[in-house]
């Protein structure tokens, strides 16, 4: 059995379905028994595909992390500091945005990045390895932490 180990990263946890090829829900935890609808938060980042050309993976969810680079966040307070208004404390308080996103639903802002962590496919019954649901996910076009490596070979 192979081991791999990535580097953990402080944001938001998110599920992204995708519904004949097409992205139609993300949603968070939310308090942990309701989740929250962030399917137009999501939307605004970049990386994150809108619709795959997968004939094999029409309908699928995908978890990932949601964060903002250091380099952003300190911008983001920079500019909240001019507004006169709070500076964010962390940089998952931000890639919430909570109500926020609706002042920013047809933009790109705030500036977040996403890294996949784990594909879920629906018709799928075998087991996949973590590395070939990477694989898949580079394979749609999602992105993956780039910061992910084996780090060993357990014996049984």
């Amino acid at each position: 059995m192979n081991m791999f180990a990535e580097l953990k990263f402080d944001g938001l946890c998110s599920c992204s379905y995708l519904s004949e090829r097409k992205f139609t829900l993300g949603a968070t935890r939310g308090d942990g028994t309701t989740g929250d609808d962030v399917t137009n938060n999501l939307k605004t980042i970049r990386s994150i595909p809108l619709v795959t050309k997968s004939d094999t993976y029409k309908n699928f969810e995908v978890r990932g992390e949601v964060f903002i680079k250091k380099d952003d966040f300190i911008k983001i307070n920079e500019e909240q500091e001019l507004k006169r208004r709070k500076d964010f404390l962390q940089m998952h308080e931000n890639c919430c945005w909570n109500t926020e996103i609706k002042k920013f639903k047809n933009s790109r802002f705030p500036p977040s990045e996403y890294f996949c962590i784990l594909p879920h496919f629906k018709r799928n019954k075998i087991n996949i390895t973590f590395l070939k649901n990477l694989q898949i996910l580079k394979k749609l076009k999602f992105p993956v932490n780039p910061y992910t490596k084996k780090v060993a070979r357990s014996m049984k």
